[in-house]
């Protein structure tokens, strides 16, 4: 069945990986709303400017941002952390 305006959903599980790490999973769901477009929105929830792309960019922050912790932990130092606009530490 076709949907003009698919409400698809998303589900995002943080899953404690070794070394201290984190896995992100994300399941897209309802993606044959999109009826005979299914294939087509899925590739482009798929591509490095879609939903892919956007955690392989998150990754890379995250994994940024726990480097510098790191370092400043080591150096005897804290980290600020921004958070929507307001900062702590």
């Amino acid at each position: 069945m076709f949907v003009p305006s698919p409400k698809t959903e998303v589900e995002v599980r943080f899953v404690e990986g070794g070394k201290g790490g984190t896995r992100v999973e994300v399941e897209h769901r309802d993606l044959d709303l999109f009826g005979p477009r299914r294939d087509e929105m899925r590739g482009i929830f798929d591509s490095e400017s879609g939903g892919s792309g956007l955690l392989a960019s998150f990754a890379r922050a995250a994994e940024a941002s726990a480097r510098r912790s790191l370092d400043a932990h080591e150096r005897g130092g804290v980290t600020a952390v921004a958070d929507a606009g307001a900062a702590r530490s």
